[in-house]
């Protein structure tokens, strides 16, 4: 049975908890949107001009940074030189 039928029935929350359940559909919710805003960037990037894909490739990455604290880049500079600032940064202090 597919999961998302398991989720209409009732059937996840009996076996997992509605909270479990609830993270599995939100897990599902994301996953989807991730793959479909996908799509659309590779057919954005196609259409664009390359400054333009770089320019938005790279406000995109600042504005979830900041809004998030976590950029991609920042945990990798982690892994391998870790800085305090960032750290502190990341915590929100």
């Amino acid at each position: 049975m597919p999961a998302v039928k398991l989720i209409r029935t009732g059937v996840l929350i009996a076996c997992l908890g509605p909270r479990r359940a609830r993270l599995l559909r939100q897990s599902i919710i994301n996953s989807v949107a991730d793959t479909l805003f996908m799509v659309l960037g590779f057919f954005l990037a196609r259409w664009w001009p390359v400054w333009l894909t770089v320019t938005v490739a790279v406000a995109l990455e600042l504005i979830v940074g900041y809004m998030t604290r976590d950029q991609s880049h920042a945990q990798c500079a982690d892994a391998f030189w870790p800085v305090q600032s960032i750290l502190d940064w990341q915590a929100g202090r």
